[in-house]
């Protein structure tokens, strides 16, 4: 059973399945003499048939109703039998629904329609019609073409000119005409499949593939200009159109390439269902697959049509869905993630699906008048997050290093992109921003001091991308095993700094990152004060907090500064003709889509901004150009879909929160740190702070949760105590007891509503006693 057109019979309208019943049978008597008759007068009959003009006397009724669809076939019963009696029908009725029908109800009804009205009664539903679509091509080609979508034999729904069409249209790049040369390409594409074709077919197919309704004397101009350019010719009829040689030529040469693409991707999926065992066709797989590559695609089509979420859950379920179908197909569940993912690597070696989904984009974008947005080469204002900066001060130190890591290799690809689309990229971040990259460095320089401790395991991994590139660095034999991480900053930075010496570390190395991310080609800039700040910042904490999105003062405070930046039109303007540049954010934080649509909607002054991830705007800038990067989809497409990519401040270890409650140089004589570690591991199994876990966030232990909501009380105008305060309670050997002790009860009960404020007010207490 195709379960695609089952699925999109399913969704047909009443006069699209009318079509289809009546195309079918048109296929299966032989005969154009099939009408429909259905209306006050139609004797009960919905269609009429006619062999060389005489009628088949049979009683067919059909329906798209979902419910109550029973009562429907018992009146049209009583009118079959009427027209046995009456005028001779034969004792048939075949009976067709749009919807699904189990088998056991069909027979069940059937047989009562024999019994009780002495009738032949065959049902078909959209399954056996999905079923039959292979013996009558019919019904494929009129239920996709009735969803716009074309049909061929490797994946269901692209059509021979659709598989050429983007090496046709990059053959004429010129971003100015892309909407015509979309248009030319897709005609050259079609006469070359369909020549000799008249302009009334042109405009057909035309129309089909853009889902648009391109205006006739348009198109005739269009045709005429390439007849004048000798590209088209109509050599037996003026009616009738076909490429010229040369153009014929040119574009055989690219179907011949096609062709290989396709055949070498057909032998490679081929191995791989043999080599796993998988109970399917290669046409069904190619379908899961390429499903894929479109939602990646859509992602784009949401941001430029400014629709409020570009973190596409469809892609998530896309990728589900093709460990679901490998799991049917005979994979073993917990193998799924690994198959699927080697499947898509192997796709991603290959152009050809890419190229198809590329041109679905194209089509999509045409129809909303946002193609050329798009597509054009202008200079794009890129802004970039601390995470992604984080990332690029450790490709900057070692471009050649392969990493394993997915963060780091989006980064990575990101660098490699942008730094050969100079000419089109104006990299912008903020002082803000890179002050929080100083902290992260800070943060990894306070991790030194627990590496000697005998139960450090027991802290478990952290999350600090410097800390785990040294280790990884070292793991594999890139730096020598005498470096330890305060040499390994060093190093990055090109500079000596020392945490616990230097009294104004973070702005001193502020100040030694802002020369380096200057000499890879960043703008550094200084936020201004911007309008309605304060009305603006309380909007913004209450998205966060509906979306149950923790940060601290500070990253809430930048955040928003950003947004703002992002937001104002006059720093946008082309300054050569007034025109709105809308600039890029590239970030994983997925808390910049849920407040992007409240804020525009509520503030009409401010102006549109594009969220993408750091591959997702690869894809953008390789499309743009058209130079496909398949890689980056893959790697795309898995990241979003099984990797936790929501970094923020929020997103920390245990051993990252912990390092940050101690300023003392030597930690190993506080005993507190062990009775922390055993709490960890014995509340650990219980329910973490996020109880909807999405692909975007970070399951956290809850111990770690209490201690990140404590640090960020602490660290914001809510607490009349300092967070220096704190830390000289933790350190305080006196008051370990007391703060287990409040530790521990806060892990179980944090959760309940009003409970961390007698946290902090007992913490308070402790404080004010040390004073």
């Amino acid at each position: 059973m195709n379960e695609e057109i089952r699925n999109l019979i399913n969704a047909l309208s009443v006069d699209n399945f009318r079509l289809l019943v009546k195309e079918l049978n048109k296929e299966k008597y032989s005969t154009n003499q099939v009408r429909i008759i259905d209306g006050p007068y139609d004797g009960g009959n919905d269609l009429e048939i006619l062999i060389e003009n005489q009628e088949i006397r049979k009683n067919i009724q059909i329906t798209v109703q979902k419910h109550k669809w029973e009562n429907k076939l018992e009146k049209d019963l009583l009118k079959a039998k009427e027209n046995v009696q009456k005028f001779s029908y034969l004792t048939k009725l075949e009976f067709y629904s749009s919807q699904n029908i189990s088998k056991e109800k069909r027979n069940r009804l059937e047989t009562a329609a024999e019994v009780n009205h002495g009738l032949d009664l065959k049902i078909i539903d959209a399954t056996i019609l999905s079923n039959d679509s292979e013996t009558y091509k019919s019904i494929a080609q009129i239920t996709y073409k009735a969803h716009g979508i074309k049909a061929n034999s490797l994946n269901g729904n692209l059509s021979k000119e659709s598989k050429i069409l983007f090496d046709v249209l990059s053959g004429n790049k010129n971003t100015v005409e892309i909407r015509k040369n979309l248009i030319y390409s897709y005609i050259y594409s079609y006469l070359f499949n369909n020549p000799n074709s008249r302009f009334e077919s042109i405009i057909e197919e035309v129309n089909n593939y853009l889902q648009n309704n391109i205006d006739e004397d348009y198109l005739l101009k269009e045709i005429n200009y390439l007849k004048s350019k000798g590209h088209i010719v109509t050599p037996n009829s003026k009616e009738q159109y076909q490429l010229s040689v040369k153009k014929q030529s040119e574009i055989e040469n690219i179907h011949k390439k096609i062709q290989i693409q396709e055949h070498k991707l057909v032998v490679e999926i081929e191995k791989f269902i043999l080599n796993h065992s998988i109970n399917c066709e290669v046409s069904e797989l190619v379908e899961a697959i390429h499903k894929i590559y479109i939602e990646n695609y859509q992602i784009d089509i949401d941001e430029i049509k400014n629709t409020s979420n570009s973190f596409s859950s469809s892609l998530k379920k896309s990728f589900n869905d093709l460990q679901t179908f490998l799991i049917e197909k005979g994979i073993n569940r917990k193998d799924a993630g690994f198959v699927s993912k080697e499947i898509l690597t192997k796709c991603s070696e290959k152009e050809y699906l890419n190229k198809l989904a590329t041109t679905s984009l194209f089509a999509n974008l045409y129809n909303s008048h946002k193609l050329e947005e798009y597509l054009n080469n202008r200079l794009q204002t890129v802004y970039v997050d601390t995470q992604i900066l984080i990332r690029l001060l450790c490709i900057y130190f070692n471009e050649d290093f392969e990493y394993e890591d997915s963060a780091l290799i989006a980064v990575k690809s990101f660098h490699k992109s942008v730094s050969s689309n100079s000419e089109n990229v104006h990299l912008v971040t903020s002082v803000d921003y890179i002050q929080e990259v100083s902290g992260h460095l800070q943060e990894a320089l306070k991790l030194q001091r627990f590496l000697n401790l005998s139960f450090i395991s027991e802290f478990g991994a952290s999350k600090n991308v410097f800390y785990n590139v040294y280790n990884r660095y070292k793991e594999v034999g890139e730096i020598s095993d005498d470096m330890d991480l305060v040499d390994f900053i060093q190093d990055l930075l090109g500079e000596e700094h020392d945490v616990f010496e230097e009294e104004n570390f973070i702005n001193n190395v502020t100040n030694r990152l802002c020369e380096l991310y200057e000499i890879a080609g960043f703008e550094i800039i200084w936020h201004p004060n911007y309008e309605n700040y304060s009305s603006i910042k309380r909007d913004y904490e209450i998205s966060l907090a509906y979306a149950g999105k923790e940060r601290s003062y500070t990253a809430r405070e930048n955040d928003l500064r950003t947004i703002l930046y992002l937001s104002s039109e006059d720093l946008h303007l082309n300054p050569e003709n007034g025109v709105l540049n809308e600039p890029f954010l590239i970030t994983w934080d997925s808390a910049f889509y849920n407040f992007r649509k409240t804020l525009l909607k509520k503030y009409r002054q401010l102006s549109y901004w594009y969220i993408y991830s750091p591959l997702k705007f690869i894809d953008r800038l390789s499309v743009m150009n058209f130079k496909l990067s398949s890689d980056s989809i893959t790697h795309n497409i898995v990241a979003l879909a099984e990797t936790n990519f929501n970094y923020s401040t929020k997103t920390n270890s245990f051993f990252d929160v912990i390092s940050t409650f101690f300023n003392k140089k030597e930690v190993s004589k506080l005993s507190i740190l062990k009775k922390l570690a055993n709490l960890k591991r014995e509340t650990e199994d219980l329910e973490g702070n996020i109880e909807n876990e999405s692909i975007f966030e970070t399951q956290e232990t809850p111990i770690t949760n209490v201690l990140l909501n404590i640090r960020n009380y602490y660290t914001s105008f809510e607490s009349n105590k300092s967070f220096e305060e704190l830390i000289n309670v933790f350190e305080n050997e006196e008051y370990e007891s007391k703060i287990y002790d409040i530790l521990k009860t806060a892990v179980k009960n944090y959760k309940s509503e009003g409970f961390m404020k007698k946290t902090y007010f007992k913490i308070d207490e402790l404080i004010e006693k040390k004073d």
